[in-house]
């Protein structure tokens, strides 16, 4: 891909998975995250033995304390990062998204939603790094999206441990409405275990194993 424009629609009709940092990431099996198609963020990488099929971040702090640790991990897979933000991490396989401040979404210029030159010239906007996820998902064309460790507690907590962001949980979670009423018929699926997000619908995720990845573990 040269650019981000070229991932428009590349998973049409696909099932991704939507990975969240909260606590619960560990009640879910590795086997299973590499079932689907993955969008992982932040400091993702701290999850031994995975690798996420994208990546991104819009936090500075990642940028200035772990691009390196990032970039040695994930140098081969494609990065999301806005820009201006972010436009001094540098390295390979980094695609930039315009980041348009404003309300979340829906973008009244945009028209038919996320057209092919929405990420570099209307540009998407955020509260959290997750509604990027789920924006770029949306972007590439997935029709179901599974949230996995969206905790959405507030506290800091993460499956790595403590962290000292206290992030706002109510205006996340407003966002996720936002963003799972603006996207039907397409489906945003909270199956988080330890969820304190109320917006969006839940279920088990083990109703979603996949059949042939269930045998590859036997």
């Amino acid at each position: 891909m040269d650019k981000a424009e070229d991932f428009h629609n590349i998973h049409q009709d696909e099932t991704c998975l939507i990975i969240g940092n909260g606590p619960g990431l560990g009640d879910i099996p590795l086997w299973f995250l590499e079932s689907y198609p993955s969008l992982g963020s932040n400091l993702i990488y701290k999850l031994e033995g995975f690798k996420p099929t994208y990546y991104a971040t819009v936090d500075s702090r990642i940028m200035y304390e772990y691009q390196d640790e990032v970039m040695a991990a994930f140098s081969d897979i494609p990065k999301f990062l806005p820009t201006p933000n972010l436009d001094k991490w540098k390295g390979p396989n980094i695609y930039r998204f315009h980041h348009r401040p404003g309300p979340l979404f829906p973008h009244p210029k945009a028209g038919k939603l996320f057209p092919r030159d929405l990420l570099s010239d209307e540009g998407i906007t955020y509260v959290s790094v997750t509604h990027i996820l789920l924006q770029l998902a949306y972007f590439m064309g997935f029709t179901t999206m599974l949230c996995v460790g969206l905790d959405n507690t507030g506290d800091g907590e993460h499956f790595y441990g403590s962290d000292r962001s206290r992030p706002n949980a109510e205006k996340w979670d407003q966002g996720y409405a936002i963003l799972e009423e603006g996207f039907r018929p397409r489906k945003i699926i909270n199956i988080s275990t330890r969820t304190k997000c109320k917006s969006l619908p839940r279920d088990n995720w083990r109703n979603y194993i996949v059949t042939e990845k269930l045998a590859e573990k036997a």
